[in-house]
């Protein structure tokens, strides 16, 4: 317990650096650019996130437990590796011909093709990702995350100062963090790596493994934040997209803090035949935790909205007090998700996943148009609840 504890501080490291540096470079970003241009950041970069997970398919799971209980492991890093970089390059042209094509991204065209590097480069760090996990060399990983984050804090500073208000050059920086970060974590691995010709059955058998979990996961972040934006932009306007881009910042912060303990716990919960006790113990520990900071982000969100952007994002405090509920079912839905997966129920998991997929794009489309950002919020939280029931069903069913 004292390395599951050592690695969760680790990423409780990064992850406090990336919350402190978006806390600074949020208030210069939202002062900086106009509504409408943070508003096309939110929309352009939780959309090149959304692209990573297809570049992914469930690798980061599956391919922590796959390579933790192989024997050979060069063997199994090697067809990981392979298979990612054939996602990655097939990820990549498709979201360059989506922003080439669609409508919503007309204005946004030549900043989309720059941020699609973005998504090479954090595929790499992802693939780096898989090997620091399963050798629990959680430092490493931290490291290159907390340089990423610093690195685009000191230069939107830089912009700030400068009062440079430019949307391509802060895509641009973003991009260079991103790129700086992956291909750290990359060169970080490269020797543990030992490239070969991988055969085409054991990329099927990674790929079968791996998908329903990777397909849950795209679901996740359709609905997470991906299909909310998209619709936003697509029904009312960017500014919009800003309005609530700026308050699920704040909430997908706190709520992802609880992958840090599930990561941490993750592969050995896989190996140990006593996963119930692994569960409740980290169900508790989230619960609390969770209710916590639910309760200091509803009560402080006015505060918090305050200082990140001033009066002119009034609007996002409302949006802010909805999802703070949120962040309570999101940490349970961790301990239940990662349980799910290891117990081998991720086909179950993915079946619920679509459900909830379901429930979110029909709420959107009904409530967008009519409240904008708030019924966006609304079925986010409407979502996490509907998740926590299922996944409590599927549990009770497995131990009963």
């Amino acid at each position: 317990m004292n390395k599951v504890a050592k690695n969760t501080g680790w990423q409780l490291t990064a992850r406090v650096v990336a919350i402190a540096s978006s806390l600074i470079a949020t208030p210069l970003l939202t002062r900086l650019l106009s509504q409408e241009a943070y508003g096309n950041y939110i929309f352009l970069t939780s959309i090149v996130l959304l692209f990573l997970n297809f570049s992914d398919m469930g690798m980061g799971f599956w391919g922590v437990k796959t390579a933790s209980e192989a024997k050979n492991k060069d063997r199994a890093f090697s067809d990981i590796f392979n298979l990612k970089f054939l996602l990655t390059l097939t990820v990549w042209f498709a979201f360059i011909i989506l922003a080439l094509l669609f409508p919503q991204f007309s204005d946004i065209r030549t900043i989309s093709l720059i941020a699609s590097l973005a998504l090479v480069f954090l595929s790499i760090r992802m693939l780096a990702d898989i090997v620091l996990k399963t050798e629990l060399n959680f430092f490493v990983k931290s490291l290159w995350e907390i340089v990423g984050s610093l690195f685009f804090l000191f230069t939107v500073v830089l912009l700030y100062l400068n009062q440079v208000s430019s949307l391509g050059l802060v895509i641009t920086m973003w991009t260079l963090s991103a790129i700086l970060s992956g291909a750290g974590a990359f060169l970080a691995i490269r020797r543990k790596i030992k490239l070969s010709k991988s055969k085409s059955q054991n990329i099927k058998d990674i790929l079968h493994k791996s998908a329903p979990i990777g397909i849950r996961q795209l679901v996740f972040a359709t609905y997470d934040q991906g299909i909310d934006n998209f619709l936003l932009k697509s029904l009312t306007t960017a500014a919009n997209v800003g309005y609530y881009g700026l308050s699920y910042k704040v909430y997908s912060n706190l709520a992802s803090t609880a992958s840090f303990l599930m990561n941490s716990i993750f592969p050995q919960m896989s190996a140990s035949s006593d996963k119930k006790t692994y569960f409740k113990k980290s169900l508790l520990v989230l619960s609390v935790s969770g209710l916590i900071l639910s309760l200091i982000t509803y009560f402080f969100s006015s505060f918090i909205i305050q200082i990140l952007a001033g009066n002119d994002y009034s609007p996002s405090i409302t949006i802010l007090k909805i999802l703070s509920f949120g962040i309570v079912f999101s940490f349970i839905n961790h301990a239940t998700g990662y349980t799910l997966i290891a117990l081998g129920q991720q086909g179950r998991f993915l079946r619920f996943s679509l459900i909830a997929l379901g429930i979110n794009i029909i709420g959107n489309i009904i409530l967008i148009p009519v409240l904008g950002g708030i019924g966006a919020a609304v079925i986010t939280l409407t979502t996490e609840v509907s998740m926590l029931v299922m996944s409590f069903y599927a549990l009770k069913r497995a131990w009963a």
